[in-house]
């Protein structure tokens, strides 16, 4: 009886090893080393998480400052932008207001000389409608279109000549010969004054519409 058991046992027990060994010991074997893969596997995937954030991270923080960047610049060039438009309307607006004056000193230059002056000597009073436009057309030149500062420059030299002819013509001990030529370089004068007007007023007209 007690062999009979012993036997049993041994025969039970080597069933068992063989049994552990064929089915049981392959299958833990190969579960404990696909558990460390697998938490090898998750290591990595944690470090390759992690430097992936940290790239992420880094592009976010470059992109910031590129778009800070260009925010500056854009903020820079349109303040530039806006002080250039206003200094161009400033600019406009006072072309506006000078322009019909410049027209109105050259006439009334050209009225003076013309009609008011009869040859005393170019003291500071005769000489101060020309002075009046000399000045005015110098103190205001970079708002004078430049067409119609180069025809009031003419007009200014035109009503010069025109005073000094004058003048010259109302001398004493001139002879006759002498005191008519002058008068027709006054009147020559006055013609071209009158036609380099008309011009200056055209130039004018044509820059208010524009």
């Amino acid at each position: 009886m007690d062999f009979i058991k012993m036997v049993t046992s041994f025969v039970l027990g080597g069933g068992l090893v063989t049994l552990l060994l064929t089915w049981g010991l392959p299958n833990i074997i190969q579960k404990y080393i696909q558990g460390k893969i697998d938490r090898k596997l998750d290591i990595l995937r944690i470090e390759q998480e992690k430097e992936l954030q940290k790239e992420i991270e880094d592009i976010k923080y470059t992109n910031s400052l590129a778009l800070a960047e260009l925010n500056n610049n854009f903020k820079n060039e349109y303040q530039k932008l806006e002080h250039h438009f206003s200094v161009k309307m400033e600019t406009l607006k006072k072309e506006f207001d000078v322009l019909p004056v410049v027209y109105e000193k050259v006439v009334r230059a050209e009225s003076f000389y013309k009609n008011n002056y009869h040859g005393q000597k170019l003291n500071s009073v005769a000489l101060q409608p020309f002075a009046d436009l000399k000045n005015y057309l110098t103190l205001n030149k970079f708002y004078i279109n430049e067409e119609v500062y180069v025809l009031a420059k003419e007009c200014e030299k035109t009503v010069f000549k025109m005073a000094m002819a004058k003048k010259k013509s109302k001398e004493v001990n001139l002879t006759i010969t002498e005191m008519q030529f002058n008068e027709e370089k006054f009147d020559n004068y006055s013609k071209i004054l009158n036609s380099q007007i008309d011009d200056l007023e055209g130039a004018i007209r044509r820059v208010l519409k524009s």
